[in-house]
C-alpha cells in the first residue's frame, strides 16, 4: 500500500485500469483492478476528509455533543483506514475482512451522530461558521 502489483510490477495508478471491459464504464463495478483501485482511493479520501473535519470542527471549540461526534468520526475512520490497510498486507483473512466490513457501519454510525449532534449547535454559532 499505496502500489498496486499488476503482473509483478508496482504502480500508483495501473495502466489499462478501464480496458478490460467495453464500454469502459463497466470496469467501475465488473473489473477487480479497478474496484479495489476505487476502494483504496475512496477510503483514503474519507479518512482525510474525516481527520480535517475533525481539526477544523475541533478548533471552532464546539459544544460537547458535537465535539463527542467529531473525535468518534476521525478516530472511526482513521481506525477503518488502518483496518484495511492492514488486512490487504495480511492477504485478505476472512476474519479481517469481516471486521473491515463491521468498520464501514462504525463510520456511518458515527457520520449520522455528527450531523445528529450538529442540530444542537446554537443558530449564532452557525452564523459565524458561514463567515
Amino acid at each position: 500500500y499505496p502500489l498496486m502489483s499488476v503482473e509483478k510490477e508496482d504502480y500508483l495508478i495501473p495502466p489499462n485500469m478501464y480496458t478490460e471491459f467495453e464500454p469502459w464504464w463497466r470496469n467501475m463495478a465488473e473489473s477487480t483492478l479497478c474496484v479495489q483501485f476505487n476502494h483504496r482511493w475512496l477510503g483514503t479520501t474519507t479518512a482525510v476528509s474525516s481527520l480535517a473535519l475533525m481539526g477544523w470542527g475541533l478548533s471552532t471549540m464546539p459544544p460537547t455533543l458535537v465535539k463527542r461526534g467529531l473525535l468518534f468520526m476521525g478516530a472511526a475512520s482513521l481506525a477503518q483506514m488502518s483496518l484495511g490497510i492492514v488486512t490487504l498486507l495480511n492477504y485478505v483473512p476472512i476474519w479481517m475482512a469481516a471486521s473491515h466490513q463491521m468498520g464501514s457501519i462504525v463510520v456511518l454510525t458515527s457520520g449520522i451522530y455528527t450531523t445528529h449532534a450538529l442540530r444542537f449547535v446554537p443558530m449564532v454559532t452557525k452564523k459565524l461558521v458561514k463567515l
